[in-house]
């Protein structure tokens, strides 16, 4: 196991340090690994400073993460470890290709297709102007039963942990005080369509009015509601 810590240091640039390489014999049980990452977070006293831990996902982890917010004081979690658990977004990724993958059977040679598509400069240029026109959700539109086909499966599984990351996503770019709410009243409508944007952009608030009633702000709600709609 490895643990490595990300955070803001005092001029507000992101650090990240390796805290520790940890050996685990097996078998590798829900108990054995919360005991052993807990070891870790209270050798450096980081069990009253956590705001979200990332982890791959898988159901061992789940249970983890469990039985770590059980042990822990759920005061010093961010809305009471409500956004504690983040699901590792290469491992997301990885899952999702896969799963594109495993529903169109006529893949055999991907390997020797990553290699001609990125021997040449040209070849990746000309890759990725073809990926960002035939995006993911246009796939799902094709003509081609073997690419809508793998393209609804890939779709499926990235709603599937979109919803439940895009919150502290959407938390630290209102935070973000170049963006702030402004780039999410953009970018929601054409994600989810006007109806579901407002659903979602009131969300983003009662998550953001959540972090910060603790530190004695709060934010106008009957006024985003009557923005948004209630």
């Amino acid at each position: 196991m490895t643990v490595t810590s990300h955070f803001i240091d005092d001029s507000w640039k992101l650090q990240s340090r390796l805290l520790r390489f940890i050996y685990v014999p097996c078998p590798h049980t829900t108990t054995k690994l919360t005991d052993v990452l807990l070891d870790c977070l209270m050798e450096w006293n980081l069990d009253r400073k956590l705001s979200t831990l990332t982890v791959d996902n898988c159901s061992t982890n789940d249970c983890m993460i469990e039985l770590i917010t059980e042990k822990m004081p759920s005061d010093g979690l961010i809305l009471g470890r409500e956004l504690f658990h983040m699901r590792c977004a290469a491992h997301i990724l990885n899952l999702i290709v896969r799963s594109g993958l495993d529903s169109f059977k006529g893949i055999e040679k991907v390997r020797e297709s990553v290699s001609f598509w990125t021997s040449t400069p040209k070849r990746m240029e000309t890759f990725e102007q073809n990926a960002k026109h035939y995006a993911l959700k246009k796939w799902d539109d094709s003509k081609f039963i073997e690419v809508s086909t793998m393209a609804s499966s890939m779709v499926t599984k990235f709603d599937k942990y979109w919803e439940e990351s895009y919150g502290v996503m959407s938390m630290a770019t209102v935070l973000d005080p170049r963006f702030k709410m402004k780039i999410l009243e953009y970018f929601f409508p054409l994600i989810y369509g006007d109806d579901k944007a407002k659903v979602h952009l009131l969300n983003v608030k009662a998550i953001c009015e959540g972090s910060l009633v603790d530190g004695g702000d709060d934010l106008n709600v009957d006024e985003d509601e009557e923005k948004y709609g209630k």
